[in-house]
């Protein structure tokens, strides 16, 4: 009986308000515009317009007979880096307008609707053209860099090239493989190439694959692009591609980053790359400008039909760093009136071997601290010793992880 009685309420405030939203819409003309943008982008982009046309706080839950009004549901969107804004959702009184408004359709798509006396029209479509100069303006998404589903923003103010060093054919690579359709996009449609394309970066842990996605990232929001990352987190990637792929569609041109794509396979679903693959295969057969990016710290266990060109155009092998490029980093790392002039390089980078960047930028920073402590308040000199040391202290670490992800044996 409780039960029939709870459903016999919630009918009842179900029709209840079915009836008020007919009553209030007597005498109503309705109009409606679809946006290409997200709902929450719509959401924003209204409650300015709203504020910049009527002032703040000229929000009112719709009517319900005489005096009593239906409470305002809020919702708090992420529009940048740390920053929230209210908006309104679902139906709404707005300012002087005799009538009310409705943000988003049944199935959230991003729809307005207004049903107002025939007086205010005019008034709605100037509203309306607001809305769209806001959206085409001062998008959330567009050109920004953030994460999916989450749709955290990405700080990018210190990522800089001069973060890493690549060994030439790396960054030569990087430069025509990616940053060419960014930097250069007109001229690649000048001489015939779709800004699309899908690019593997290949490379153990710690070789700077996930740098370089960063670097293009602030490439991407520099010259106007969208940057899209999946988060890593999520267990299963190749279900939540094609909600991704269809959500950066609105923002291109478009960046979107897969790191670690092929975990799933590891994991044992041997049907997650081929779900990866078909929904990227998508993008080919319409005019996207969307750059797929994947990175795998597995290069030896990709089934090699995905690698072929048709699934994946490029490959960009991060696992190139040369004991010259090593010297590169270090010199980069450490001040030049901290290093000393007598280091014996043969031996320091003997000491280093095989190191990816990540591990000779730790072994540069871990020869800095021994040398400020040394110093005794006198200048502090990083020596050869110091490097050396800083290396070996690194070797059963660097061995360790080698031997978990299995790129060298016990």
């Amino acid at each position: 009986m409780v039960i029939v009685g709870a459903v016999a309420v919630v009918f009842a405030i179900s029709w209840y308000y079915t009836i008020v939203r007919f009553w209030n819409g007597i005498g109503l003309v309705g109009i409606e515009k679809t946006f290409s943008y997200d709902l929450d982008d719509l959401a924003v982009s209204f409650f300015r317009a709203v504020e910049d046309k009527f002032g703040k706080s000229k929000f009112q839950g719709i009517k319900v007979g005489l005096v009593k009004r239906v409470p305002i549901t809020y919702k708090l969107v992420k529009v940048d880096i740390d920053k929230d804004t209210q908006v309104v959702v679902g139906d709404v009184e707005v300012g002087g307008i005799k009538g009310f408004f409705r943000i988003g359709g049944e199935k959230g798509e991003p729809i307005l609707y207004a049903y107002v006396k025939k007086i205010h029209m005019q008034e709605v479509r100037n509203l309306f053209e607001s809305v769209s100069h806001n959206l085409e303006h001062s998008s959330i998404y567009k050109n920004k860099a953030f994460s999916l589903p989450g749709r955290n923003f990405i700080n990018l103010s210190d990522i800089s090239e001069d973060m890493v060093t690549y060994n030439e054919s790396v960054l030569s690579e990087l430069k025509a493989k990616v940053w060419a359709f960014l930097e250069q996009g007109d001229r690649c449609l000048e001489f015939g190439l779709k800004l699309q394309s899908k690019i593997l970066f290949l490379g153990q842990f710690g070789s700077g694959k996930s740098l370089a996605a960063l670097i293009t990232a602030k490439k991407a929001v520099k010259n106007k692009w969208t940057f899209v990352y999946l988060e890593p987190t999520i267990q299963s990637a190749s279900s939540m591609l094609d909600a991704v792929i269809k959500f950066s569609r609105i923002y291109q041109p478009v960046v979107v980053l897969i790191e670690d794509f092929d975990r799933e396979q590891r994991s044992g679903n041997t049907f997650a790359v081929g779900r990866i693959m078909s929904a990227m295969d998508d993008i080919t057969t319409k005019d996207d400008e969307i750059l797929i990016l994947m990175t795998s710290n597995y290069p030896d266990k990709i089934e090699p039909g995905i690698q072929r060109p048709g699934r994946i155009d490029e490959c960009i092998d991060f696992g190139v760093f040369k004991q010259e490029d090593a010297k590169k980093l270090l010199v980069k790392l450490i001040p030049p009136d901290m290093l000393s002039p007598a280091i014996d390089w043969k031996k320091v980078l003997a000491s280093c071997e095989g190191y990816m960047p990540s591990f000779v930028v730790r072994m540069g920073e871990s020869a800095k601290l021994l040398a400020i402590s040394e110093s005794n308040g006198s200048e502090p000199v990083v020596t050869d010793a110091m490097l050396i040391n800083a290396a070996e202290k690194l070797r059963k670490r660097h061995n360790t992880c080698s031997v978990a992800l299995g790129f060298q044996k016990d």
